[in-house]
């Protein structure tokens, strides 16, 4: 047995050991852009994560609405909404089994904050799933490979509208590098609706200095979700996410990957288009 002096620095460089181990094994290639990590065949080779999916769908009674086929030939970026104080839904929506058999062959890639990639555990269960930061360069690499995205366009700016308290939803419509992106890659537009999400949790409300840190440091802070019992736990509220219709966004006569943006006029039409067609699942549902 080593000698109490002996035993806090062997843990300790143990413990250095270990972290940069891990930091080495799960950094490297930056798994954040190309999603390298990620565990294909969920079901079958992690099936801890999907039984947790699985869970939190009947926790939420989520059920999934398909208006369209998807093709797996074809390429999707998939805009959710709304972002709400956290969006729980897009976990279970991911690796349950609701979306393997609304739209089989077809899966994509979420792309969440970069900060979310910082963070063990949680940066590690995300890229298992596919998980990769939403950026320019990442959105790109997914398409170039042919990999469908699912982004949330609204962002942090849409968690400060969110609240259980007010019968609609909020979206903020106003970042529309998405789009841009699909039009450039020919890829098509897919909204997801999820109702029910801004009910699961609220958040801490205090505008001026949320916006604040929004503004400088791209994170609303404070940031103290409650939710059953005043307490960081989702409400079992009802969620119904409505799959759209595919939106076609492309240029036509533009070859992929296009070299120059959209014009204002040709982003106007698929912006009409894609919001539009929320609005509709929206009327229905």
């Amino acid at each position: 047995m080593l000698p109490f002096a002996l035993t806090l620095p062997v843990l300790y460089f143990t413990m250095c050991c270990s972290h940069y181990a891990y930091i080495i094994e799960t950094y490297s290639s930056a798994p954040e852009l190309t999603g390298w990590r990620e565990i294909k065949d969920m079901r079958r080779n992690h099936p801890l994560l999907h039984h947790i999916a699985e869970m939190m769908q009947y926790y939420f009674r989520g059920r999934l609405v398909r208006s369209a086929a998807l093709s797996p030939d074809e390429l999707y970026v998939f805009g959710y909404h709304p972002h709400g104080i956290m969006p729980l839904t897009v976990f279970w929506l991911r690796i349950g089994s609701a979306w393997e058999r609304s739209f089989p062959g077809v899966s994509f890639s979420p792309l969440t904050a970069s900060v979310m990639h910082l963070v063990p555990v949680m940066r590690d269960i995300l890229q298992w799933m596919g998980g990769r930061e939403v950026s320019r360069e990442s959105i790109q690499l997914a398409l170039r490979s042919r990999t469908n995205c699912l982004l949330i366009p609204g962002g942090q700016a849409e968690m400060m509208e969110s609240s259980s308290a007010i019968d609609e939803i909020v979206l903020v419509t106003r970042h529309t590098g998405f789009i841009k992106l699909a039009m450039q890659e020919r890829a098509k537009l897919v909204p997801v609706l999820s109702i029910g999400e801004v009910d699961l949790l609220d958040n801490v409300s205090i505008p001026k200095v949320q916006r604040w840190f929004l503004k400088r440091i791209g994170f609303a802070a404070p940031f103290n979700p409650y939710g059953r019992w005043y307490l960081p736990i989702p409400r079992p509220a009802a969620v119904t996410v409505v799959v759209g219709k595919p939106v076609t966004v492309a240029v036509p006569g533009v070859a992929a990957p296009a070299s120059t943006s959209p014009s204002d006029a040709d982003l106007k039409r698929a912006m009409i288009d894609y919001f539009g067609e929320i609005q509709r699942i929206f009327d229905r549902h």
